[in-house]
């Protein structure tokens, strides 16, 4: 709920600031190692119904060939819940 407040603070401000460009709302989520992909889209659903326009995966990773597995995993599992 605080969230949604401060998005729709933020968009007002943003509204009636002049800035052209639209106003981006990115939520904070820890997926660590991916270990419950149905958790992490739900976790997701609930930061979209709470105005988040876009979500910044925190993945617990142990160098750049296990990150790429998982973005890959994230792709294949989760993204496709919103499509």
């Amino acid at each position: 709920a605080a969230f949604a407040e401060r998005v729709r603070v933020a968009r007002d401000a943003h509204g009636s600031s002049g800035r052209p460009g639209p106003f981006t709302a990115v939520a904070p989520i820890a997926a660590g190692r991916l270990e419950d992909p149905p958790t992490l889209i739900r976790t997701i659903a609930a930061w979209r119904e709470a105005g988040a326009d876009g979500v910044h995966l925190g993945l617990a990773h142990d160098g750049p060939g296990h990150l790429i597995e998982l973005l890959e995993r994230v792709a294949g599992e989760v993204m496709p819940a919103f499509q």
